[in-house]
């Protein structure tokens, strides 16, 4: 086997890359006694609730873990829960303020259609890694109101979709300063297709 270093640098940019690494070390240790052979492939044979429940044996792989490892590994129709698809599900409405990752696990994977979980995963992990407005850090602050999603969320909340742009009510949920161009076209475009009947 590597030395760990050599280990806990190859996995270093996921963080906790030493106490990652030991536990890697006893999965793999338990394949090589039990199965004799350091792999996990043979559970691509295997059921869903299989993979969940001898994945959920080993200290450290938690459900976020074995969620990941089902959509991206086995690519099964998953729907894995970080810290950042619990907050923006939660700044969308799509589940309760109070409710905890396993609670919002179970409901997302229930209403998010499969055929959207691999890439809306994705979205949501990377608007919450790199959105300079609403990362964990700034989450309560001042700036985290000028996000795309709070702005989606105010904008949505005001029905704008059904009022002018000049609407006092949107101006004041919103914010005029960040109607930009392009939500001002998108703003005039909705409006014309409502004149017309659209």
């Amino acid at each position: 086997m590597s030395p760990n270093k050599d280990v806990e640098e190859a996995i270093r940019e996921g963080g906790l890359s030493e106490i990652k690494t030991e536990r890697i070390k006893l999965l793999l240790n338990h394949l090589k006694s039990t199965r004799n052979e350091c792999s996990l492939e043979w559970l691509r044979e295997k059921d869903t609730e299989f993979v969940k429940e001898y994945l959920g044996q080993f200290k450290g792989v938690g459900p976020k873990t074995i969620s990941c490892t089902l959509m991206f590994a086995l690519h099964r129709d998953d729907f894995p829960v970080d810290t950042h698809v619990l907050r923006i599900s939660k700044d969308l409405g799509w589940i309760p303020k109070s409710a905890s990752r396993e609670d919002a696990y179970h409901h997302l994977n229930e209403h998010v259609p499969d055929y959207l979980k691999y890439d809306l995963h994705v979205l949501l992990v990377e608007h919450g890694k790199t959105c300079r407005y609403c990362n964990s850090r700034k989450s309560g602050s001042i700036e985290a109101s000028k996000c795309p999603i709070k702005i989606f969320k105010a904008v949505q909340k005001s029905g704008i979709g059904n009022a002018d742009v000049n609407n006092k009510r949107v101006k004041e949920e919103v914010g005029e300063e960040k109607l930009t161009s392009p939500t001002r076209k998108k703003i005039a475009m909705v409006k014309k297709e409502e004149d017309l009947g659209l």
